[in-house]
């Protein structure tokens, strides 16, 4: 054991001297089962999946598999983290479709799956341990602009579609949401999300499908996605919004930063400009447009036009959490997604492109006409003031 201890020891030592500025180490007991280490790594727009149990890098050779010295043990190094996203999760490889039985549930906690993140970059450690529920699938944790957050998280399949429905205006979780869910164009299955929101769907084709969702009284939405060889979750949270005349404006996003912060500016009734956002909740006509302002990851920030006013409106989504860093792609790695309702109908979804770097999204405009209008710019501001430019 203690000869153990002191070469782990010397392996970090020289992966600092090396210019190594992460390294992953998974441990597990191999008696009761054989995890599955993966990191989920997106780089300039495109996503790979980089296994413990090969020694395939990543294309570009910043993510290595260290070679295995023990079985219980699936190591990687990370050479440059700045600028990079990446999450780190851990799979029961046992979970076959053919021989899954109920007590693989229990696979992962029962092989005691433990993650060590060591940040030689910002000279700290981090410790993961497999939440006390049954599931085939776990989220350690999310690298991100150079640092590591745990985000521990729990999924019950493989190849998993799960639907997270909520209240736009309040984020209460939404019961009796209905999922259809179609491959090909036909219509395989649905779903009913339960007093917590949630639906989970597991998918037996790899390929593209598509989310109808609907509830009554609602705003239905519809979204495309796509399974792959990878198994990993598919993660849709859902805002929804009653049938208003209103323009609407819901920002969601992932786990990952935690905070995300919506503005708007545009005319006031007295033919003034207002700015606002949760630090300057400005009543506008007498209204707050501001309906709610999430500062603990997913969202949703909500606004609404109550009292429109003849001018052009402004809408931007300011990464807060990671304001200082200039060059930032937390952003665009967020899973952000701002949908806009109007007229008791979905009018338009906006997704940041990957690998953008900055701090701000601005994401669209409306004009006099009320008719939306694509921005799509990316600039770095660390001013929550001055996030208009």
């Amino acid at each position: 054991m203690k000869s153990s201890i002191v070469f782990s020891f010397i392996f970090i030592a020289l992966t600092f001297l090396c210019g190594q500025e992460m390294d992953v180490i998974v441990s597990y007991n191999s008696f009761t089962g054989d995890p599955t280490a993966i990191i989920q790594y997106t780089k300039n727009g495109k996503t790979e999946l980089i296994r413990g149990h090969f020694t395939k890098p990543s294309s570009d050779n910043n993510i290595s598999v260290v070679k295995r010295f023990s079985g219980d043990e699936q190591q990687f190094t990370i050479n440059q983290t700045n600028s990079m996203q990446a999450q780190v999760w851990i799979a029961n490889s046992f979970a076959d479709d053919d021989l899954f039985e109920e007590s693989m549930m229990t696979l992962l906690q029962e092989s005691d799956v433990v993650v060590l993140v060591n940040d030689h970059k910002n000279r700290v450690s981090h410790k993961v341990t497999i939440p006390n529920e049954p599931g085939m699938i776990f989220l350690a944790g999310t690298i991100s602009d150079g640092t590591f957050y745990p985000t521990p998280r729990m999924f019950p399949k493989l190849r998993l579609f799960q639907l997270n429905a909520i209240e736009a205006v309040d984020g209460t979780p939404l019961k009796d949401v209905k999922a259809d869910i179609y491959f090909n164009g036909t219509l395989i299955t649905s779903a009913l999300t339960d007093i917590k929101g949630e639906a989970a769907i597991q998918l037996k084709e790899f390929g593209d499908y598509k989310a109808v969702i609907s509830k009554d009284d609602y705003v239905g939405s519809e979204y495309a996605f796509r399974m792959d060889l990878n198994e990993i979750p598919t993660l849709l949270r859902v805002p929804m919004t009653q049938k208003m005349k209103e323009v609407r404006i819901v920002l969601t996003w992932g786990n990952f930063p935690s905070d995300l912060d919506a503005h708007l500016t545009g005319p006031t009734p007295g033919q003034g400009v207002f700015h606002l956002w949760w630090a300057n909740k400005v009543l506008v006509g007498g209204r707050n447009f501001l309906d709610r302002d999430d500062t603990n990851g997913y969202g949703p920030e909500t606004m609404t036009i109550y009292v429109p006013a003849k001018g052009v409106y402004k809408y931007a989504v300011h990464n807060y959490s990671q304001k200082s860093s200039r060059n930032s792609t937390g952003l665009c790695g967020s899973q952000a997604r701002v949908d806009v309702f109007s007229n008791g109908v979905l009018k338009n979804s906006f997704y940041p492109d990957p690998g953008k770097t900055g701090t701000v999204w601005h994401v669209f405009n409306i004009t006099d006409d009320f008719k939306i209008h694509p921005v799509n710019e990316y600039y770095h501001e660390s001013d929550s003031k001055k996030v208009f430019k």
